[in-house]
């Protein structure tokens, strides 16, 4: 059987665990995979530590000891930010600037971190009935390892660890736990600290996550799409809006949630997202917000 777990960061921590068993697979799988479970210890909630400065997990990420959001910036091989807009990260190495410079993505070959054993499963890797988890491991955080045996058909992954070593010896001291209940054979650290999580699946396609993405089973090009409620878009003409997507000519987002006429109307963010028309309304600093402009007067802000 194949058995997928995680090690618990620290047991006096707040932890949410996420435990879900394999759905039913083909019979050609089924023997092999009786049951898949993962444990993703998140730890305490929400904020963490980067550079000395505390952030909010949910909204922000650490790099190279700087803090940048996750929605609009990226961490380049684990030391440079880079904004989506303008820039992308080239094969995990450098950033570079659309438009300005180009990135021809390596060919993705498994590095499996020991060559002296032959994973059945890597040149494929990973299969479509391990393509959830190792989304989510990938997405767990350092420090973290993965185990399996040679057939891929037991395996164990810890995460969020004080140390490589501590996740290495918990993946594997499981893994080998399992495996020798099952049927015998030695299992073996497979992934190191996410080394291998560039290569993602999107349902019967391989991508590279670095300049590549998912949407709704769909690869796109990160540098010039995005993903609107799982529908591709080209990013440098469209955008996305509550799920709509929008062209940008003559239309734009206010504050993330409301689409307006650009050419007719604009946008006040002073006192959250408001639209207004040009002539009758103004923004204004105070009072916060839009007013309407009385009849004979310039203006109507203070």
């Amino acid at each position: 059987a194949i058995d997928i777990d995680d090690e618990r960061a620290e047991e006096n921590c707040a932890i949410s665990v996420l435990q879900r068993r394999a759905a039913q697979l083909s019979s050609n799988v089924a023997e092999a995979f009786e049951e898949a479970e993962m444990q993703l210890s998140t730890g305490p909630p929400s904020f963490a530590l980067c550079g000395g400065e505390s952030y909010d997990k949910s909204q922000e990420n650490c790099c190279g000891g700087k803090i940048y959001s996750l929605t609009s910036q990226g961490c380049c091989g684990n030391s440079s930010i880079y904004t989506f807009a303008q820039q992308g990260c080239c094969n995990d190495d450098h950033v570079f600037t659309y438009g300005m410079e180009t990135c021809t993505p390596q060919v993705l070959k498994p590095d499996w971190e020991n060559p002296d054993v032959n994973f059945e499963c890597a040149a494929n890797w990973p299969p479509a009935t391990y393509g959830n988890y190792w989304l989510r491991y990938c997405a767990a955080g350092q420090h973290m390892a993965w185990a399996m045996t040679p057939s891929c058909k037991v395996g164990w992954l810890s995460v969020k660890q004080d140390s490589l070593a501590d996740a290495e010896k918990k993946a594997l001291d499981a893994c080998q736990k399992k495996a020798t209940a099952y049927n015998g054979e030695t299992c073996y650290v497979f992934d190191r600290d996410g080394s291998g999580c560039r290569r993602q699946r999107c349902g019967d396609e391989m991508y590279d996550a670095s300049v590549q993405a998912c949407c709704k089973g769909k690869v796109y090009d990160r540098q010039t799409e995005g993903c609107c409620e799982g529908v591709v878009f080209k990013a440098q003409t469209e955008g996305c809006c509550q799920g709509r997507i929008y062209t940008k000519a003559v239309q734009s987002c206010c504050g993330g949630q409301t689409l307006y006429d650009s050419e007719t109307h604009g946008c006040c963010l002073e006192k959250g997202p408001q639209v207004y028309p040009y002539g009758s309304y103004n923004c204004c600093r105070r009072p916060k917000g839009i007013c309407r402009i009385r009849p004979g007067k310039a203006s109507c802000c203070s």
